[in-house]
């Protein structure tokens, strides 16, 4: 080549393409007459880098989460050959074959035993869900157990509360009990007494008046006995005139044991001493009666 020629070398990426064969002469008038043809550009693929990314294949049974590998030692299943001859003699029966498969080749349509079967489309069901041991401790559905101490402390409660109201009811009511017995009793006593006290203030009265007959009925039985009718006139009668007209008053009445009521029946003369005399009463049938007397029922007069 002529070492005139100002034609530049081809960049990288650039290739050069000659013109047709000439002869040598002519080639150079040519050359030198003729223009270079202008140089194709070709696009240079970009280098691969040495860690270029590449997909990992699918895997339609990926390892659930806790997947441990076999531990050293682990035995392949009876059939299996190293080196790449594969899995032999481990297809179910009657499956056909891929026409020209080799042999470690699956046939058309197998499953791997153990495996899930893929659904429409090729799309395999999710993995099961992972056993959390901590789902067996917690408790589902049901009353808490807090809640159930809960109610037992109130249950108590309400017993005890009812316990002492009941405890605090019976006590009021004997309380009760005991202070209307002691209002009865009273009573009873007021009654016992009024009633004796009218009595013994209606046999005064009889005497004052001069009715001798009514005065008689009103003593008991062995004391009327002792005090006639004419002997209540005529010891009455002289008691009047020795000291005159005579007043008189009852003190309080005292019951005692044998339901017997005594009662202080005080006379007063308008002239001379007063006298003080004892009078018992006891309920005969419905009526008080005048059962004893002391010192006497009618006492003698006594002069100064």
């Amino acid at each position: 080549m002529d070492q005139n020629n100002n034609t530049p070398p081809p960049s990288e990426g650039m290739v050069f393409r000659p013109s047709a064969p000439q002869d040598p002469a002519q080639g150079e008038q040519a050359h030198a007459a003729q223009p270079t043809q202008p140089i194709e550009q070709v696009p240079q693929q970009p280098a691969q880098p040495q860690n270029q990314y590449t997909a990992p294949l699918y895997n339609p049974n990926p390892p659930q989460q806790g997947y441990q590998p076999p531990a050293q030692g682990y035995q392949p299943p009876q059939g299996y050959q190293a080196g790449g001859g594969g899995y032999q003699g481990g297809y179910p029966q009657g499956t056909p074959q891929q026409p020209g498969a080799g042999p470690g080749v699956p046939p058309a349509g197998y499953q791997p035993q153990g495996y899930p079967q893929a659904g429409p489309g090729g799309v395999y069901p999710p993995p099961p869900p992972m056993y959390n041991p901590t789902q067996a401790t917690t408790r589902r559905g049901g009353v808490p157990l807090w809640l159930w101490v809960l109610l037992g402390v109130l249950v108590l409660g309400c017993v005890g509360i009812f316990v002492v109201f009941s405890l605090l009811i019976n006590s009021a009511a004997r309380n009760v009990s005991t202070g209307f017995s002691s209002f009865a009793t009273a009573i009873s006593t007021v009654t016992n007494g009024f009633e004796p006290s009218i009595a013994a203030s209606a046999f005064s009265s009889a005497l004052k008046s001069h009715n001798y007959d009514a005065a008689h009925s009103m003593l008991g039985p062995d004391l009327a006995k002792q005090y006639s009718v004419s002997d209540l006139q005529t010891k009455w009668k002289a008691l009047e005139d020795a000291q005159g007209a005579i007043t008189s008053d009852m003190s309080a009445v005292s019951m005692d044991s044998s339901n017997a009521a005594h009662i202080t029946w005080s006379l007063n003369p308008a002239n001379g001493r007063n006298y003080d005399v004892e009078l018992t009463l006891q309920k005969v049938g419905q009526d008080w009666l005048i059962t004893g007397a002391n010192p006497a029922l009618i006492p003698a007069p006594v002069t100064p």
